[in-house]
């Protein structure tokens, strides 16, 4: 028998001939990691809730970690975690690993059709986005294949902060007319915050 399992087996009968004694140790154990538990439960769910994707743990991130070099730009290479538009569809067309590939950018846009035009963040997306972060929906419905065909009429989706501090948390907000960079937009459902921040 190991040092370990003989140092066990003389815990055990000590701790049978002094009930109290294994008590004791076991309340203060128990005192000292339950309540550390339960904080750092509180605090997890605080500053780190859970992500509002259907599949968190099978989503992957892939970025550029190269140089673009722009004509006339100074400097002449500029780094860059973007991917291009034509490395995007070549990534797309030759890969076998992931489900779905799907790519975004942000950029601002002026949001009218509000009490006063603000500046927003806008998050321009490519149609298999929605369908590979499967976001829950606070309300309304996702952008499926036909929002995204070239005749469509213009449809978006607001995040929550958006909808409860610029449109005043509106029950009847799917189908509100808004205006991005004066261009009309029909508001189709409405995201979890923190589906791209």
């Amino acid at each position: 028998m190991s040092e370990l399992g003989r140092e066990i087996v003389f815990d055990l009968r000590q701790f049978r001939r002094s009930p109290g004694l294994a008590a004791s140790v076991a309340v203060t154990i128990g005192l000292g990691v339950g309540p550390n538990l339960a904080v750092f439960a509180l605090l997890r769910d605080a500053f780190f809730p859970p992500a509002p994707y259907h599949e968190p743990g099978r989503l992957a991130i892939v970025q550029n970690t190269g140089l673009y070099y722009f004509e006339g730009s100074v400097p002449e290479g500029l780094e860059s975690p973007m991917v291009s538009g034509p490395d995007f569809e070549d990534f797309s067309a030759r890969q076998h690993v992931f489900e779905a590939v799907g790519a975004f950018v942000e950029t601002t846009a002026v949001m009218g059709g509000i009490d006063r035009p603000r500046s927003v963040s806008r998050f321009v997306v490519t149609p298999t986005v929605l369908a590979a972060l499967r976001p829950q929906l606070v309300r309304g419905r996702l952008l499926g294949a036909a929002d995204f065909a070239a005749d469509a009429p213009g449809v978006a989706l607001v995040t929550e902060g958006l909808w409860r501090s610029r449109l005043a948390s509106d029950p009847a907000v799917i189908g509100r007319s808004i205006t991005l960079d004066e261009q009309p937009f029909t508001i189709a459902g409405v995201l979890p915050d923190r589906v791209f921040g």
